[in-house]
This record gives C-alpha cells, sequence and structure tokens, in this order.
C-alpha cells in the first residue's frame, strides 16, 4: 500500500473517531454497544465503507474474472474517445475510459477497450485532473497533455491527480443530522457559511486541533471536512498543513474523496482553500458523475 494512502486511512479512522463513527476501542476491535447493536452495525458499515474506498490505489470496474478485460494500445487523445460501461450493483454508468486510468496497464499504455461489455462490481475509482479556468474548475480525464502528471501520480501516489471512489450502498451511509449532532458535541461552534450549507469550526491550542466541517443536508447530502494536520507532539508547528477529505452521496451513490486544492491553487498545503472554492469544487464532481448515470 502506497504511504500516500496509508496517512489517509489513518486519518480516516482519527475523523471517525472525533465524529462518533466510532471509539477509540472500535479501532482495536472492541465495539462500543451502549447505544444498541443497529447502530453500532450502521457504525461499522459506513467505517467500513469509507476505508474500504482507500485501500487500494486503483480500482477495477471488474467482471467476475479480470483477465477478462479487453485492453488495447489506443491511448487516450482526449479521454472521451471511448466509453466503458459500468454496472454499479444495479446502477448502469457510462464513464469515458480517460477517466478510468486507475484501470490502465503497463504504464498507462494499455486501456480498456470493449465499449459493448457491461462490467460489474460494487465499487470503483475515477482520476481526474483538477485545473482552474477563471472561476470555475475543470476536471480533465487522463489525455496527452496531462498524461505525464497521471502515470507519475499512479506510479508514485502523488496528489497532483484526485482520486474519486463511487459505491453503490443500500442506502446512504453520510447521515448529515448526526454527524452535526456529533460535531457539536466533541466542542465544535457553528460558523457563518454559504448558502445550503452548515459550517463549523473546531480549535484547541493545545493540544492543537483545528478542522473545519461544512454539511450539506439535502436528497444529496455532503460533508467537507478541512483540517491543518501542521503539528507534532500536540504543537502547533510554523507553517500549517491542510488536508481535506469529501463524503457524499450524489443520486444514490457513495462518493468519497481527497481534493488537492491546496496544491492545485497555491502549488502547497499550507494555504487553506475557502469554503467557496470547495463547494464550487464539489459542485463539479457531482455535475460529472451525474453526467455517467444511464
Amino acid at each position: 500500500m502506497r504511504i500516500w494512502y496509508f496517512h489517509r486511512n489513518q486519518k480516516l479512522i482519527m475523523d471517525c473517531i472525533s465524529a462518533g463513527l466510532i471509539n477509540q476501542k472500535s479501532v482495536t476491535g472492541r465495539v462500543k454497544v451502549e447505544c444498541g447493536k443497529d447502530r453500532v452495525l450502521k457504525k461499522l458499515s459506513a467505517l467500513i465503507a469509507v476505508l474500504g474506498s482507500f485501500a487500494l490505489a486503483a480500482c477495477y470496474p471488474s467482471s467476475e474474472n479480470k483477465e477478462e478485460v479487453e485492453m488495447d494500445n489506443q491511448i487516450p487523445i482526449t479521454g472521451f474517445e471511448r466509453n466503458i460501461k459500468i454496472d454499479l450493483d444495479g446502477t448502469l454508468l457510462s464513464v469515458p475510459y480517460g477517466y478510468l486510468a486507475g484501470s490502465s496497464r503497463n504504464s498507462a499504455t494499455r486501456w480498456m477497450s470493449d465499449e459493448e461489455k457491461i462490467y460489474k462490481g460494487g465499487r470503483f475509482d475515477i482520476y481526474v485532473h483538477a485545473k482552474r479556468k477563471g472561476d470555475s474548475w475543470i476536471l480533465e480525464p487522463f489525455n496527452r497533455k496531462n498524461k505525464d502528471k497521471f502515470v507519475k501520480a499512479l506510479k508514485d501516489g502523488l496528489p497532483m491527480i484526485d482520486t474519486i471512489s463511487i459505491q453503490k450502498n443500500s442506502e446512504c451511509l453520510l447521515d448529515p443530522k448526526y454527524l452535526k449532532k456529533m460535531i457539536l458535541r466533541y466542542g465544535s461552534k457553528e460558523i457563518i457559511s454559504s448558502k445550503d450549507y452548515k459550517a463549523y469550526e473546531r480549535f484547541n491550542e493545545e493540544p492543537f486541533y483545528h478542522e473545519f466541517n461544512y454539511i450539506r443536508d439535502d436528497e444529496n447530502p455532503v460533508r467537507i471536512q478541512v483540517r491543518d494536520d501542521g503539528r507534532k507532539n500536540g504543537k502547533r508547528l510554523n507553517e500549517p498543513h491542510f488536508s481535506i477529505a469529501v463524503d457524499s452521496c450524489i443520486n444514490g451513490l457513495s462518493v468519497d474523496y481527497y481534493p488537492s486544492i491546496s496544491v492545485h491553487e497555491y502549488g502547497n498545503f499550507s494555504k487553506q482553500p475557502s469554503q467557496q472554492e470547495l463547494i464550487e469544487y464539489h459542485l463539479k464532481i457531482e455535475k460529472l458523475i451525474k453526467s455517467f448515470i444511464k
């Protein structure tokens, strides 16, 4: 497992603890059961769903046998030359193959080629190269112009390409009302927010802890979390290091990702993206995912 993903899985466990999805004992296999068996199962299902999304760096939209996946050497020029059909536990998607860079082989020189076959599975990843154009974001697939960035990111796990994990659950595992309740319980305070979102900030000087949560509660709920990980042994470092995690539901699909907006915008992790930038980015993700659904 790549170091990048290992670091993020550690962070996810702490996210779940701080948000009340699990307690410290749950990490070692001892589950808190005071709130009832059903709730525990739901919490553990949410944890497994989130951690499972990032356990692998690349995921096939697989048939029963990966060897049956037909590949050719037609490297994407625009990324939109062909579409691959995916049956995600009953939801049919048609995905431009440039977004399936994680399913390519041999350093992205072999690509999925069968446009007629329907690949079945419960989860798959898309990969996007985010670019600013004016005040908007463009989410590019693998193409001739950005292929070097994709190849390097797929090889080294670097944050220049964002991985969007998509899976189908029987119901959306994101419960905004429960999240708000737990966030407030753990010391966050509500602050001024953009339209349609509630915003919460949690700050502690020593041991240092600083995070923001932006939550939208509608038919497609979303939680955007921004955390300053610039600390060591409980002390704040001179330079902040912001990490971002997004959990959402889009048309019945669970969609999770870690946008590298600080890197795209400022070239490093020390600048905090605004709430509006994060919201605009997620709106682009929503639009992209909805365009796949047939």
